[in-house]
C-alpha cells in the first residue's frame, strides 16, 4: 500500500520531535552482514553516507522485540550533490492495515523547508523508489505487537545518476548523467542565460534495444569560432558512440553554427559539454529520439583487422569509423552473409576516401578511392566481403553503405538449356526408334513373301506329282 499523504515525515521537521519519538524504544539488533545498518536500541536514529567510493548500503528493521513494544527506526541518507538515491526493497513483510496505521515504511525527503513523502508502504513489496534530491529519510514504525508475525524489511540504498547538469552539482555527478527512454532534451546549465562558469557535463543516453538515436541541436551558441580553430581548445560539445572511448567521435563542435543531425549506429550515445569560465555564451539545447532503421555496423578501433565483422540480416548499413567525420588509420573488414535463395544489393550512399598511400574501399573484387566512386547497386549471390583500408588519417568523411536481401528471381535463360536439351535428346531417340522399326518392318515383309513363294512352289510341285501318278 502506498499513501503519499504527509504523515511521519511531518513529525521530523524538528529534531525535538525526533528525540521525543525515540524515547522508550526497546529493540534487539538483527545480525549484520555486508555493511548492514540495522535498527538497534542504541541506533534508532542513524545517518548513512553513500558515495562513489561506497556506492551502496543495506538497512534493515529489527527481527525480534518485546510483544508490547512499539518500534521506531529512522535512517537519514545522503549522497554527493547531484546524485539521487535509489531505495530497493530486497524483502518486505510489513503488516497490511488501513492507511498502514499498524506498521509502515515511509520514504521521505526532509531537509530545511523540503518535506515531501515519496511513499508510505505496507503489505505488498514496493517498487524501487528514486529520490529527487541528494538526500532521503527512511522511517520504519510498528505499533505494539503488530510486527510479531511480520518481521519487517530489508532494503539496499544506492547511488542513482543525475538527470541534469547543474553548476552546484558534484563534478562526478555532472560527469555521469544517465538518460533513457524514447526521447528527451539535454541542455547546458543556464541555457539562454549568459553566465560565466567552468563546468563539464557528460550525458550517456540509451534508447530501447534495436533502435538508433537521432540527435538534433535546436540551439547552439558557444561563441564565435574561426574556420581553423581547434574546437578542443575552446568551449565545445563532443558526440561519440559508447562502444569504445578510443574510437573517433562523431564530431567535436564549437562556434555558433548548430551541427547537422547525428544518427548513431546503435542504441547508445555519449555527449560531453565543456564550458570555459573565460567565455560567456548562451549554451546549447538538443533533442534525442529513438528511430528505427535496421542494423548498422560501424568499424571500431578495438576490432582486429584480421577478424571480419560478420553482418547478418535482411537490411542494414555499414559506416566507416568516425563517419560522417574524418577516419583514422585503420583496416576494417565486413562479411555480409547471404541467405540461400537470396542476393545481396549494396548501395554506397556516401563516399569520400582519398587514394593516398593505397587507401581504398574494396567491395568484392572491385576497389574504389578518390574520384573512382561506387555507382548504382552492387549485387552478389554469395557472401560479400567489404574492406576499408585507410593507411593515412584524412579529413574525409569515409563511407556509408546500405544493404538489403532480395529473393533471387528465376533466370529463364539459365534454365532453358536444361529443359530443351532433354527434349531434343528424347526427340532424337524417338526418331531413331521409329526409323529402325520401319527398316526392320520392311525386311519382315520381304521375308514373309519369300517364305510364301517357297511354300506355294512346294504345294504346286506336290500337286503335279500326284497328277502324274494318276
Amino acid at each position: 500500500m502506498n499513501n503519499s499523504q504527509l504523515s511521519l515525515g511531518s513529525k521530523l521537521a524538528h529534531q525535538n520531535d525526533l528525540e521525543d519519538a525515540c524515547i522508550g524504544v526497546l529493540l534487539q539488533s538483527k545480525p549484520s552482514y555486508g555493511g548492514l545498518l540495522d535498527c538497534t536500541p542504541s541506533n534508532t536514529n542513524r545517518s548513512v553516507w553513500v558515495s562513489n567510493f561506497r556506492s551502496s548500503q543495506n538497512i534493515s528493521s529489527p527481527t525480534t522485540f518485546p510483544s508490547n513494544a512499539s518500534v521506531f527506526c529512522l535512517w537519514r541518507v545522503k549522497v554527493p550533490t547531484g546524485y539521487r538515491i535509489k531505495v530497493h526493497f530486497n524483502s518486505f513483510d510489513v503488516k497490511n492495515s488501513s492507511n498502514c496505521s499498524r506498521a509502515a515504511v515511509e520514504v521521505a525527503e526532509i531537509q530545511g523547508s523540503i518535506n515531501t513523502v515519496l511513499g508510505r508502504y505496507c503489505g505488498e513489496l514496493p517498487d524501487d523508489v528514486v529520490s529527487t534530491f541528494s538526500f532521503v529519510t527512511v522511517i520504519y514504525t510498528s505499533s505494539n505487537g503488530s510486527a510479531q508475525s511480520h518481521p519487517g524489511f530489508h532494503a539496499s540504498l544506492s547511488l542513482a545518476p543525475a538527470e541534469t547538469c547543474k553548476q552546484f552539482h558534484d563534478s562526478e555527478a555532472n560527469n555521469n548523467i544517465v538518460l533513457s527512454g524514447s526521447s528527451g532534451i539535454i541542455e547546458s546549465p543556464f541555457f539562454l542565460l549568459s553566465y560565466n562558469i567552468n563546468i563539464k557535463c557528460r550525458w550517456t543516453i540509451t534508447v530501447p534495444s534495436g533502435h538508433r538515436i537521432k540527435l538534433s541541436f535546436n540551439a547552439f551558441h558557444l561563441g564565435a569560432a574561426g574556420a581553423q580553430v581547434n574546437c578542443d581548445k575552446v568551449d565545445h560539445v563532443e558526440v561519440r558512440d559508447s562502444y569504445n572511448e578510443n574510437d573517433p567521435a562523431y564530431g567535436t563542435f564549437c562556434g555558433n553554427v548548430a551541427p547537422s543531425p547525428i544518427h548513431t549506429v546503435g542504441p547508445k550515445i555519449i555527449v560531453t559539454f565543456v564550458w570555459d569560465e573565460r567565455r560567456v555564451f548562451h549554451g546549447f539545447s538538443a533533442r534525442y529520439e529513438s528511430i528505427s532503421g535496421g542494423y548498422t555496423s560501424r568499424c571500431r578501433t578495438d576490432i582486429s583487422p584480421e577478424k571480419p565483422i560478420k553482418v547478418q540480416g535482411n537490411t542494414g548499413s555499414l559506416v566507416s569509423p568516425g563517419y560522417p567525420n574524418s577516419y583514422p588509420i585503420i583496416t576494417c573488414t565486413w562479411n555480409i552473409v547471404v541467405q540461400e535463395g537470396y542476393i545481396v544489393e549494396v548501395d554506397v550512399t556516401d563516399f569520400e576516401i582519398a587514394c593516398d598511400s593505397g587507401s581504398k574501399l574494396l567491395v568484392g573484387e572491385e576497389y574504389f578511392c578518390g574520384s573512382k566512386k561506387p555507382s548504382g547497386l552492387l549485387t552478389s549471390e554469395y557472401d560479400l566481403k567489404i574492406k576499408m583500408i585507410a593507411k593515412e588519417a584524412q579529413h574525409n568523411r569515409g563511407f556509408r553503405a546500405t544493404f538489403s536481401m532480395t529473393k533471387r528471381e528465376l533466370d529463364v535463360a539459365s534454365i532453358v538449356p536444361w529443359i530443351v536439351i532433354p527434349i531434343v535428346v528424347l526427340a532424337i531417340c524417338v526418331t531413331m526408334v521409329v526409323s529402325w522399326r520401319r527398316r526392320t518392318g520392311g525386311r519382315d515383309r520381304r521375308g514373309s513373301s519369300f517364305r510364301s513363294s517357297i511354300i506355294n512352289r512346294m504345294r504346286t510341285q506336290s500337286t503335279a506329282s500326284q497328277t502324274s501318278k494318276v
